[in-house]
């Protein structure tokens, strides 16, 4: 997990009386050094400060949405309780995409002037979501009331509203609502707490990055803030904002107290590590000037900060000196150890080479590259083969295995933590298949029916409703048994028909040949040679109509999936050099379409 503050301060923003879901990114490490290397430059190179977080709001869809003037009249008449129950159902409602204009004045009126500190906590994922301006893109006049409501929060004398407060405001993208609070978010930065500070840092580093019109001061005064600050999370943020902001202030800072790096916490020192890789990346000549300080930090007391350390070392610096990591195995820390052995590996000693010679003198050889590709071919695992050739069909197959799984683990487990464990692993793997199926690693993409199917699971496990437990672990077995009951029935029946089936010629049946037979037998009104096309074919003894609709149904070409919200197919009728299509479009929406066109392209 990302160890900026800003993920942390993104979730903590969240009230817990919300199911909360983290979106973890997939990793998925390579093979050998050189890979690990590269993704460890890739993790330097990316800024902690912009690594996204997300969050993720459950909502049971059993129960029937509310009303708008019933969340009208809770948020207006109904006591604190109500109020919160009443807003909680509002965020969930414009979440899924509702507007709910109506409400944006009551919840100002009725809502905003409570002191409950719960419904401070909804109020802030509220405004962060709710639509801020008009269709062309003006700001709401309503807006005003709030920014002035949030600007008596920046000056409240409880430190943690001003905390949230300054956190919700790195969120807001609106420069008309930051304007009139920046003076009350300098004062922020002189507050007594230091969680006023440190967040009072961020924010002012988001409105600066985003709006830097609106303080373009905002280097020099976090620099003047670094120089007299002394709580370590609050010098973290601030020296992580020069460097995105002002590094040449950064790297003036730093040598100002590179000898007293040691002494710093291990927050500040991961953000000082992070800097030292940046510009001696960009600058190799600026080596020799911070090599010492990545030296010192090698015996920090944090394993984190060694291990970027070391990492930043071996890629910087491939001098025998520099790579003292076999150090490290006999720390006392067997994570700062294990670490280390992902950069040094064991080597037998090759032999000397010899060319071979073959019976007729030529020396033998051998492609290296195609051998290993086509022994990693052979040595992958069937479902992971499976996988990579874009058959997902076995992946939500197993996703359905593990929700049954899942679901019988909960009824067979009394422990809730084993339980939580359990579904959180197995909905891992079906949010990784969905993200190897658009990762575009495999020859063929997931399609939109797995990606479905496996969205329903991982919707069956996070709201363990009693219904889909029923289905899964009953219903379903119940229809498998039907299933098979009829297949067996259907295969039964055709082996009667089978055994009751006519012979319509007996072996001693007289054959007829043409060039035998006799003149009174060819005046007859047949056509011999349709006649005996028609024997040669099977068709003799059919009867017309039969024959039609038989002929027309092996013509009908499927033109779309059943799944798509347009089914179409034809028939398709030659004649001589004209093509008839008659085509079946069937609207399996619930919306009336207009306009739909056919659109046919030949397949090449």
């Amino acid at each position: 997990m990302p160890s900026s503050s800003s993920t942390i301060n993104c979730f903590s923003s969240l009230p817990s009386f919300f199911p909360v879901y983290s979106l973890i990114a997939f990793y998925t490490p390579g093979e050998g050094l050189e890979s690990f290397k590269s993704e460890s430059k890739k993790k330097k190179e990316m800024s902690l400060a912009e690594q996204a977080s997300y969050t993720l709001i459950n909502v049971p869809t059993d129960a029937e949405p509310p009303s708008e003037l019933q969340l009208r009249q809770e948020l207006e008449k109904g006591d604190v309780k109500m109020k919160i129950n009443a807003l909680k159902k509002t965020i969930q409602l414009i979440l899924n995409g509702e507007k709910m204009p109506s409400l944006l004045m009551i919840i100002i009126r009725f809502v905003m002037p409570l002191h409950d500190h719960t419904i401070k906590k909804l109020l802030l994922i509220f405004w962060e979501v709710v639509p801020k301006c008009h269709a062309d893109g003006k700001l709401l006049q309503e807006m005003i009331l709030v920014c002035d409501a949030y600007r008596k929060d920046l000056q409240h004398p409880n430190e943690f509203i001003r905390g949230s407060t300054l956190r919700f405001l790195c969120k807001l993208k609106e420069p008309e609502l930051l304007e009139p609070l920046m003076p009350a978010i300098r004062q922020c930065l002189e507050h007594r707490h230091s969680y006023v500070r440190r967040n009072a840092v961020l924010a002012i580093y988001t409105i600066f990055r985003n709006h830097d019109f609106l303080i373009p001061d905002a280097p020099e005064l976090i620099a003047k803030f670094l120089e007299e600050e002394h709580d370590m999370s609050c010098r973290r943020n601030a020296f992580m904002m020069l460097i995105h902001a002002d590094q040449e202030a950064a790297l003036n800072y730093l040598s100002s107290c590179i000898d007293q790096v040691n002494s710093f916490g291990d927050i500040l020192q991961l953000v000082i590590v992070e800097l030292i890789y940046k510009v001696c990346h960009a600058n190799p000549s600026e080596r020799a000037r911070f090599i010492r300080c990545i030296y010192n930090l090698l015996n920090s007391s944090s394993p984190a900060v060694r291990y970027e350390a070391a990492g930043t070392l071996v890629t910087l610096s491939s001098a025998p000196t520099a790579v003292k990591l076999m150090e490290f195995l006999g720390d006392q820390n067997e994570l700062a150890a294990a670490d280390v052995l992902v950069f040094v590996h064991v080597h037998a000693p090759a032999g000397a080479m010899q060319k071979l010679v073959t019976a007729d003198g030529t020396y033998a050889s051998q492609s290296a590259f195609s051998t290993i590709t086509q022994t990693k071919k052979e040595e992958r695992p069937p479902l992971r083969q499976y996988l990579m050739n874009g058959d997902f069909f076995a992946g939500a197959a197993l996703a359905t295995d593990l929700t049954k799984l899942a679901l019988r683990y909960i009824q067979l487990t009394d422990d809730v933590k084993k339980q939580n464990k359990f579904v959180a692993d197995s909905m891992l793997i079906m949010s990784t298949i969905i993200h190897l199926g658009k990762s575009g690693l495999p020859s063929k993409p997931i399609t939109d029916d797995d990606v479905d199917r496996i969205a329903i699971c991982l919707r069956v496990l996070a709201d363990k409703a009693p219904l889909m437990s029923e289905i899964f672990n009953a219903q379903c077995r119940e229809s498998l048994s039907v299933m098979l009951a009829a297949k067996v029935e259907e295969e039964k029946a055709q082996m009667k028909a089978a055994e009751k089936k006519s012979v319509k010629i007996q072996a001693d049946h007289p054959i007829s040949f043409t060039q035998l037979t006799s003149r009174n037998e060819l005046g007859t009104t047949e056509n011999m040679f349709e006649l005996t096309l028609s024997q040669a074919l099977g068709t003799t003894g059919k009867k017309e109509a039969d024959s039609a609709t038989s002929s027309k149904l092996n013509k009908v070409t499927q033109l779309t999936g059943f799944s798509d919200p347009v089914y179409a197919e034809a028939y398709v009728n030659v004649n001589q050099y004209d093509i008839v299509l008659d085509v079946l479009v069937v609207n399996q929406t619930a919306d009336t379409l207009q306009n739909l066109t056919l659109e046919l392209a030949n397949q090449k």
